[in-house]
């Protein structure tokens, strides 16, 4: 979509546009990780390759991408200073999220009814966040994080149509994230600030855009959710594996933060303290269409992009509890964990993520492979693509092995539910012997346990 509206004006798909993204994807070094490229330049016909991805409009026929176009209107700027200084232009989308990191940046550093060591603070957990693995990814997760931190940030603040614009203009976006419009509204509501309320209402009305959009050319209020989402994929594990995975969790790129902002919100809930536990719900909210995904391990930097966005708020609770006074006695640990963050993204190589493979598992998944077996069981589909190495369909399979690298060793193993114990004896062994009892890995899969 970047080419078609940079170099035609249309948001529509041109099948000029894939001649010309193909030259740009040629030009990129394949240690790039695209992980899309390869299997976009085998198609052999450039309509084949325009049509990718798009939907058909039931209105004049063309093709449309699924996502709205507002983050790669954003992009056209750096998309033009790519190709005048010799940049490959696919690099205007990294050129567009390090300009919206520094323009976050540019904010909490003038946020002035902010303190300056808060201001300080805010700049260190925007930074060592999942923010920087992402800098370098070719869509718009930067934006949604700035974003959601940003508005966090300003509530904190006692602002209110400063988030309320800048949620509005990423849910045009990202739909979900407008869930982080309810704590503004809410305080209002509370206050009674009618005029305000109805002025932050009509700001946040342009999240009906998209839908409009979506209406006018598809029939459907959201095309994408239409063919991606299904309700009956929605389950407390999946919760739990978008919070606590080892492999793509929340807590992969909140290690730290998040525990932290869970124990002093739940200890100023306690102490009668205004608490933003309130905003877990809202959380949760915004990862529902994560929960009905189809596609639950899709190619993310390290942790899943909607728990990057959504983790965000546990970045901006610790700035809460670090204003909070009747916190203060918890300041140091606050401070202390925030430069454990730091050290933590600094050894997970920072911004510089070009050799990072999602369909492998990271060293805390394998290390509790190696040790703990029984104590990690993901949901199958991050099992069997981490354990084939690539994305693939394993409906025919009837068994997945993972064996330890360092050892060779049989570390796990899942199994179509209904399987021959017979069949699981002569290919395992003694592995299935030790290894009798069954727990539940979703879609009819089952792991072998102690």
């Amino acid at each position: 979509m970047q080419v078609g509206l940079a170099e035609f004006g249309r948001v529509h798909v041109v099948p000029e546009a894939a001649i010309i993204a193909e030259k740009y994807l040629q030009e990129i070094d394949l240690s790039s990780k695209l992980y899309w490229k390869d299997s976009y330049l085998q198609m052999n016909d450039s309509e084949v390759k325009a049509m990718a991805g798009a939907y058909k409009s039931t209105k004049n026929g063309k093709y449309y991408f699924g996502h709205f176009f507002l983050y790669n209107i954003l992009t056209i700027p750096a998309h033009f200073f790519c190709k005048a200084a010799g940049i490959p232009p696919f690099r205007a989308m990294p050129v567009t999220n390090a300009l919206m990191v520094a323009a976050l940046l540019f904010y909490l550093g003038l946020e002035n009814r902010l303190s300056i060591s808060a201001r300080l603070v805010g700049v260190l957990l925007a930074v060592f966040s999942p923010l920087s693995w992402y800098l370098d990814f070719k869509g718009p997760e930067v934006m949604t994080q700035a974003a959601v931190f940003a508005a966090m940030i300003g509530y904190l603040a006692n602002r209110t149509l400063f988030p309320v614009t800048i949620i509005t203009l990423c849910a045009m976006q990202n739909p979900s994230s407008g869930a982080f419009l309810l704590p503004v509204l809410g305080r209002l509501l509370i206050n009674k600030n009618w005029k305000k309320l109805l002025l932050c209402c009509l700001i946040a009305s342009f999240i009906c855009l998209p839908i409009i959009f979506n209406l006018y050319h598809f029939g459907k209020p959201n095309i994408m959710a239409s063919h991606a989402l299904h309700l009956q994929l929605l389950s407390g594990k999946r919760l739990w594996s978008a919070f606590f995975d080892l492999q793509q969790g929340m807590i992969v790129g909140f290690p730290f933060t998040m525990p932290l902002f869970l124990f002093l919100a739940i200890y100023a809930l306690f102490k009668w303290e205004l608490s933003p536990l309130t905003w877990i719900p809202i959380v949760i909210l915004m990862l529902l269409p994560l929960l009905a995904q189809g596609n639950w391990h899709p190619g993310q930097i390290r942790v899943l992009r909607y728990s990057a966005w959504a983790g965000m708020v546990f970045q901006a609770g610790v700035l809460w509890a670090f204003l909070n006074p009747s916190l203060f006695k918890f300041q140091n640990i606050v401070l202390f964990l925030v430069f454990i963050t730091m050290f933590y993204f600094i050894k997970t190589k920072f911004v510089f993520q070009q050799n990072y493979y999602y369909c492998e598992f990271n060293d805390t998944a394998k290390w509790f492979l190696r040790h703990y077996p029984d104590c990690y069981n993901p949901e199958i589909e991050i099992f069997a693509e981490c354990t084939f190495k690539y994305e693939k369909d394993f409906s025919e399979d009837s068994l997945i092995i993972y064996q330890d690298p360092l050892t060779g060793d049989t570390a796990k193993v899942a199994v179509r539910r209904g399987i021959s114990e017979v069949f699981l004896r002569n290919i395992l062994g003694e592995y299935a012997k030790s290894h009798n009892k069954r727990k539940n890995a979703g879609q009819g899969w089952e792991y072998l346990m102690h």
